[in-house]
């Protein structure tokens, strides 16, 4: 159920709901029934202009999720948790995307689950990931949404049984009474860079690469992408918002996804790839590969992307997403469609190829069939991928977590989902960076040492911190 108002001034937003929230629970007139006789009520009231960003920084409640799409055209900041599926003793997609819609069931389109999966979801991750969990999705139980130039105050709540009403009214108006409308600070300081360290070393990679090359030429696979972690230490605490602030000036047009599951840990990602946008019956995706820099001005920046197109190393990278991403997306669809040829996808720093896909999907293909099958993609895994990633798996000296893997938010006719590259989990002072390169028949090691370099590009300038400290030579 959604609660409208008129545009209401920030400073009264908070009794304003809570006067709203307690009375509607005194009223009991509750009308979304979900399976398991409970419920969930969505308050929202539009707003005054206010920054969710800014706003989300202020906020002291756990755990925090924020959603960006490209070109800042929907924004979404959470705190607290409504309802929140993460991974238990089942380890299934399936499953979790069965009570996503349970729990969805008869509710407004405006109702979303926010979070993302691991990248390998059958396999332990690293200690440092364990906050995380192989999924973690969460219907935030406060809001701010900014949508075509509208901005909403949301409150979410799920009730158990009749018996639970009661029980909610302290609980809520204790909630609402820690909400804050206080702007962060914008200008915060970056503590300063103590130490880097690299999980490859430069030594460890070149035995990657070559042991990649070796499986290549004996034809188990004909790409894999390996990563490597870039682990910052600071001389104080890092706040990831502030961090995220700063990425969006430098490049607007990428998604921004945040997750603090608890204080002092949270994931952030920064990323160009959409894995897939589904409205209704109607899926869309991208093949995006390759990599260049952008060029210090128009000349040289044409020169760079010339250079892409015509890459036959990049080029043959590139042809693996497509054919991956259109054979698996074919015997889902009614329709398919790649319009128009490979072009370059341009960001403030680097740029890549591109081709996008159109479809219209079969019934009964749901969220938890796209995902199982469009990930992971020849762009973050390899081709053909199973043989690639067992390989992954040898020789990565590290266990990815939620790096390259699908992060997003779903709801009861749409969902959306990215691909978590450009990313980097925060614990308190450390900084881990995350970047991989395609590695194909001719990949050179210090190429796809300096690629992996470029695509944490962003971070490091807005954490000020010189490129050459990355730039090594071999």
């Amino acid at each position: 159920m959604i609660f409208k108002k008129t545009p209401v001034d920030l400073a009264k937003v908070s009794d304003l709901l809570k006067i709203e929230i307690l009375k509607k629970i005194k009223q009991k007139s509750f009308s979304i029934h979900l399976k398991g006789n409970s419920r969930i009520y969505r308050f929202e009231f539009p707003i005054g202009q206010i920054d969710p960003l800014s706003w989300l920084q202020a906020q002291s409640i756990q755990p925090k999720i924020y959603w960006c799409d490209r070109k800042q055209d929907f924004e979404l900041a959470g705190i607290g948790k409504a309802d929140l599926i993460r991974s238990g003793p089942t380890k299934e997609i399936s499953t979790l995307f069965q009570t996503v819609r349970q729990s969805l069931a008869d509710t407004g389109q405006s109702l979303r689950y926010l979070g993302g999966i691991s990248f390998n979801i059958s396999e332990r991750n690293d200690l440092c990931w364990k906050s995380f969990g192989n999924f973690y999705f969460i219907l935030p139980q406060i809001e701010i949404v900014r949508q075509q130039g509208h901005t909403f105050f949301v409150a979410n709540f799920r009730f158990k049984n009749k018996f639970d009403w009661n029980r909610q009214e302290n609980r809520i108006s204790n909630l609402l009474e820690q909400v804050d409308f206080a702007i962060a600070e914008q200008n915060e300081k970056i503590p300063h860079l103590l130490k880097c360290q690299y999980n490859p070393d430069q030594e460890q990679w070149r035995h990657m690469i070559a042991g990649a090359l070796r499986e290549i030429e004996l034809g188990n696979f004909e790409k894999i992408v390996l990563a490597r972690q870039s682990r910052l230490e600071f001389n104080g605490v890092l706040n990831a918002l502030t961090l995220i602030r700063r990425l969006k000036l430098l490049d607007p047009d990428n998604v921004y996804f945040y997750l603090q599951p608890e204080a002092d840990i949270c994931f952030i990602t920064a990323t160009p790839e959409i894995l897939y946008t589904r409205q209704g019956r109607k899926i869309s995706s991208e093949a995006v590969a390759a990599t260049r820099l952008r060029g210090k001005d128009s000349a040289a920046d044409k020169q760079l992307e010339q250079e892409l197109l015509n890459s036959t190393k990049d080029i043959q990278e590139h042809r693996f997403v497509v054919k991956s991403i259109h054979d698996t997306l074919q015997p889902m669809c009614r329709t398919l469609s790649q319009p128009g040829k490979t072009r370059v996808l341009k960001q403030a720093r680097i740029q890549h190829l591109y081709a996008p896909f159109h479809g219209e999907l079969k019934p009964n293909v749901h969220d938890d069939t796209l995902i199982t099958n469009l990930h992971p993609t020849p762009a973050v895994g390899g081709f053909p991928s199973k043989p690639a990633l067992d390989c992954l798996q040898t020789l990565e000296p590290f266990k990815r977590g939620w790096y390259a893997a699908p992060v997003g938010w779903v709801s009861t006719r749409a969902a959306k989902f990215a691909v978590a590259i450009r990313s980097g989990l925060i614990c308190k002072n450390q900084l881990v960076l995350y970047s991989g390169a395609g590695i194909v028949k001719g990949s050179k090691t210090e190429s796809e040492w300096n690629e992996t370099s470029n695509k944490i590009s962003g971070y490091l300038n807005i954490l000020g911190i010189q490129d050459n400290l990355y730039f090594n030579n071999f």
